[in-house]
């Protein structure tokens, strides 16, 4: 998010607005991953076929008569 501070300046010299950022670590923090296994693996399974069925939104095309 940029402020009106961050707004007066170049993009290449923002500065976060006291966010931590994201970059290097994990998403999931590793106790719940560890505490929630099932549940994440069935989450992680179940995400991947509605992925896989959303992958194409156009009808299927079929070489028929």
């Amino acid at each position: 998010m940029a402020t009106m501070t961050n707004s007066k300046s170049h993009v290449n010299k923002w500065k976060s607005g006291a966010l931590p950022t994201k970059i290097g670590r994990r998403t999931i923090h590793p106790s719940f991953e560890t505490e929630h296994r099932e549940t994440h693996d069935l989450f992680r399974c179940t995400l991947a076929t509605l992925l896989f069925m959303c992958r194409n939104p156009r009808p299927l095309q079929y070489d028929g008569p």
